[in-house]
């Protein structure tokens, strides 16, 4: 896809959300997510089939990714009423009411979910989780997957650190009563293994200070 089209998408789903602050938000995450760290999450996604997106916030990669694909159905979950609310609204505007089901739920809700899914991703919600439910939640998801089926992961790093600091005032900045807990690149691939996955870690390089890091996690059928 060219940086117009994609550009376009962008503008497109900004536009389809009602609240100033909301497309603001949006704004920014797509300038955090820029289009390269996006497409490199995409790749690793199928073309076709169900795939669940944790902690979606307004919805915005899920319309992203489903304009991307037709045949991708999402089921998308968040916590917030509020921006579940915002995401429905935006999907009806966007024609993919019928590609995007949006649950306001907790996370924890995925194991009650019927069927299996080809694909999970989760960007960014690992280090507002304790360690319990960020691996309780891990082995959810696991158990949700199809034979083969593939977790994609992003998270923030603990190195460098003037990128961990930057990225912690953020944090903070955003939430002050949750101090985030970035995990070691080894001790997340290793529990991501424990629980069965096969892990391969993707750099992702930014010219934003950033950590970002990407686990590709496919689930080990031999398990």
């Amino acid at each position: 896809m060219s940086r117009i089209q994609n550009n376009n998408i962008k503008r497109t789903l900004i536009k389809a959300y009602n609240d100033p602050v909301v497309r603001a938000y949006c704004t920014i995450r797509f300038r955090i997510m820029n289009m390269r760290i996006l497409e490199e999450i995409g790749q690793y996604l199928p073309k076709s089939g169900s795939i669940i997106d944790i902690g979606c916030g307004f919805g915005l990669f899920s319309h992203y990714y489903a304009l991307l694909s037709p045949d991708r159905r999402f089921i998308s979950l968040d916590i917030s009423k509020t921006r579940i609310h915002a995401a429905l609204e935006a999907s009806k505007k966007l024609n993919l009411s019928e590609q995007i089901t949006f649950y306001a739920a907790p996370a924890e809700k995925l194991s009650e979910m019927p069927g299996v899914f080809q694909a999970a991703y989760m960007l960014d919600i690992v280090h507002h989780l304790g360690k319990d439910s960020y691996i309780a939640l891990l082995h959810a998801i696991y158990n949700k997957l199809s034979p083969q089926g593939i977790l994609i992961l992003k998270d923030i790093a603990t190195t460098p650190k003037w990128k961990v600091w930057f990225t912690w005032l953020l944090d903070m900045l955003m939430n002050p009563k949750a101090p985030p807990q970035y995990i070691s690149n080894t001790t997340l691939r290793k529990q991501l293994e424990k629980i069965g996955f096969d892990v391969k870690i993707h750099e992702l390089r930014d010219i934003l200070p950033y950590p970002h890091v990407l686990y590709v996690c496919r689930k080990n059928i031999e398990r």
